[in-house]
């Protein structure tokens, strides 16, 4: 059987949007077996796809600086050998690992990523406004450069995981098939570009929440996003917050019973598709054009109002240059929220 090294250390959404191609390239090269580099916490995404060895990385601690990355190496070559070692990063620490396994004569692959084409679609004047390839095909295409076969389906697979009595318990759900459907909602992102304004967000879900025919699940981190979720519970009926109090494991459970999770070009919109669970986003700053849809996703289900300076950033992460963020706050609650019922079947 063959041995393939893979690495892609981050981001979240990024690592996730990894799994399903994985997956799949597995499913068509049955005499292959992968080593998984990546962040410690991200472990549990892939739990459930077997012939993965997940090999976590500790960059602020062990695997810190050139010095842990020596120590990385040495670590990962010992669960070898390899038949080939594939860089779904291609950042410098990744460049630096790829130099030092073909140095031992191991065939080395990396991502391409064409910065190029991203820069001419965010750039603020004469943008070039194109579909890029998605970024999926771009990691199987890094297998594909390794000479293994690989067709991806870019579809979703629904596939409902038990939800423990410990996640149960904690959001007080119902044991047997609900009687109402589940939408999740995360309204949360890193970026303020890529965020829709809490007010208008909570206007929407309000209007959801209205029709009493669906039970709302709130996703966010712990801390000051927990406190807002939490606030909207007592607001709003039939809703339950997830934030902060189950494992990614246990999240994943959950979100694989949403008939629609709702969240900004964020991880979210990515653990929706590694379960399959359609997600209805909402994008500002970035744009599906640049290739980070969630897989099996459709633009049908990207909810944003076209501008003439959008996008202005690839990951979200730029300040907007008007200051005003009127990419999100053009699109009306109303808008969003017909989006999800129809999405949802409400």
């Amino acid at each position: 059987m063959k041995h393939l090294l893979v690495i892609r250390f981050s981001a979240f959404g990024d690592v996730a949007m990894s799994v399903p191609v994985v997956r799949e390239f597995l499913e068509q090269n049955p005499d292959v077996r992968l080593t998984f580099v990546s962040h410690f916490a991200l472990a549990p995404l892939f739990e459930s796809v077997e012939r993965v060895d997940f090999f976590p990385a500790y960059p602020r601690e062990q695997h810190k600086g050139l010095k842990g990355l020596f120590r990385l190496y040495r670590q990962v070559k010992r669960q070898g050998p390899y038949d080939a070692v594939l860089d779904l990063h291609s950042v410098i620490r990744t460049h630096f690992l790829r130099m030092l396994f073909h140095l031992q004569r191991v065939s080395v692959y990396k991502i391409h990523k064409d910065r190029r084409a991203r820069k001419a679609l965010t750039r603020r004047e004469d943008k070039v406004k194109r579909m890029m390839r998605p970024m999926p095909e771009r990691y199987a295409d890094v297998f594909r450069q390794a000479g293994f076969p690989l067709t991806l389906s870019h579809r979703l697979r629904k596939t409902p995981r038990p939800l423990s009595p410990h996640t149960l318990e904690v959001l007080d759900l119902p044991e047997a098939s609900p009687a109402k459907p589940w939408v999740g909602i995360a309204p949360f992102a890193r970026y303020t570009g890529k965020t829709y304004p809490p007010q208008k967000m909570f206007a929407a879900v309000k209007r959801i929440a209205a029709q009493g025919n669906c039970l709302l699940l709130l996703f966010g981190g712990k801390g000051h996003e927990q406190t807002e979720l939490e606030r909207w519970q007592e607001l709003l009926p039939d809703t339950r917050v997830v934030a902060g109090k189950l494992s990614l494991s246990e999240e994943l459970d959950v979100i694989s019973h949403l008939k629609v999770m709702v969240s900004m070009d964020s991880a979210n919109m990515h653990l929706a598709s590694l379960v399959g669970t359609r997600a209805v986003s909402v994008w500002g700053a970035t744009h599906p054009f640049a290739g980070f849809l969630g897989y099996g996703q459709t633009p049908c289900d990207a909810v944003e109002v076209e501008m003439d300076c959008r996008p202005c950033s690839t990951f979200g992460s730029k300040p907007c240059f008007k200051n005003t963020y009127e990419c999100m706050h053009a699109i009306a609650p109303e808008t969003l929220a017909r989006a999800v019922e129809q999405a949802a079947d409400l």
